[in-house]
């Protein structure tokens, strides 16, 4: 924990990285992924990788978490809300990349999706 205070100097060392400024990387497609952030965390953590997936052409999506602080079953509702609003505005498969607390309710993210998709095809991939 004592070296969270290094966060700038980490910062720093990534926007000066070449795969940050998006050479050498292969394009996203426009392929939809959903940024699930971690636990005591919220979607505004996650903006330099929204601002990244969207440069090098995916189309990422927040999850909708002003913080993750809610056990699993609650957390789920709104994930499950936007993957199915992304997989309906774009008919492919939808890229989830929870971050380490964000995992916790991935494995129960499958079946709640595909409990409440109604005829959508909603297939999860966590790549």
């Amino acid at each position: 924990m004592w070296l969270e205070g290094r966060f700038y100097l980490e910062f720093l060392r990534l926007v000066r990285d070449p795969v940050f400024r998006g050479v050498d990387v292969p394009p996203g497609l426009r392929k939809p992924v959903i940024l699930i952030p971690g636990f005591l965390a919220g979607d505004w953590t996650l903006r330099t990788q929204y601002d990244w997936l969207r440069r090098v052409g995916y189309r990422p999506r927040l999850a909708g978490l002003a913080f993750n602080v809610m056990y699993s079953e609650v957390m789920l509702k709104p994930l499950v809300d936007t993957l199915l609003a992304v997989h309906r505005k774009t008919a492919a498969r939808v890229a989830r990349r929870p971050q380490p607390r964000g995992r916790a309710g991935e494995g129960a993210l499958a079946p709640q999706a595909g409990a409440r998709r109604a005829g959508d095809h909603a297939r999860l991939s966590s790549q």
